[in-house]
């Protein structure tokens, strides 16, 4: 038998097994802890998916901004949230009550919720259990003047 011909069965089996390696590893990683994390309390979301985009339409009407920043996580897993809010002229809104629920892209099984304590005009601080650096959504629930306004953000943070 040639070079060549022992060449070809031995290259098709490794090939394969390569295969069957790589499966195992795929479906080893797809069935970890946070693989198949679900929207918390997505059936009563969907279900009020109306009123939902109504109040998110409302919220883009008012001309609201908000700035959130994430501080880096210290030595516990905890880092700074701080938020400034500012009405369409740019005046910072100071009497609001905020809440956030913040979700990691990739561990959305363990969201943090937390409710933010103004620090001066138009600004808001937390201290967030994050415990991963990376990117987080943000969703904020912002109660002033008599209705709740959500606004999601984007924001990351960094280990130490």
């Amino acid at each position: 038998m040639t070079r060549a011909a022992r060449f070809w069965p031995i290259a098709i089996v490794v090939l394969l097994a390569a295969n069957v390696a790589g499966t195992v590893v795929m479906i080893r990683a797809s069935g970890g802890e946070d693989a198949n994390a679900v929207e918390p309390d997505y059936y009563r979301k969907s279900m009020a998916w109306d009123s939902i985009a109504t109040a998110r339409q409302q919220a883009a009407a008012l001309g609201w901004t908000l700035r959130a920043q994430l501080g880096p996580l210290d030595a516990q897993g905890v880092a700074a949230l701080d938020v400034t809010l500012l009405d369409r002229d740019g005046a910072p809104i100071d009497d609001a009550q905020l809440g956030v629920e913040a979700i990691h892209n990739a561990h959305a099984r363990h969201p943090v919720s937390a409710t933010l304590a103004a620090t001066a005009a138009g600004r808001y601080t937390a201290h967030l259990p994050l415990r991963w650096a990376g990117r987080w959504e943000l969703r904020f629930a912002i109660a002033h003047a008599g209705r709740v306004v959500p606004i999601a953000v984007r924001a990351e943070t960094a280990a130490r």
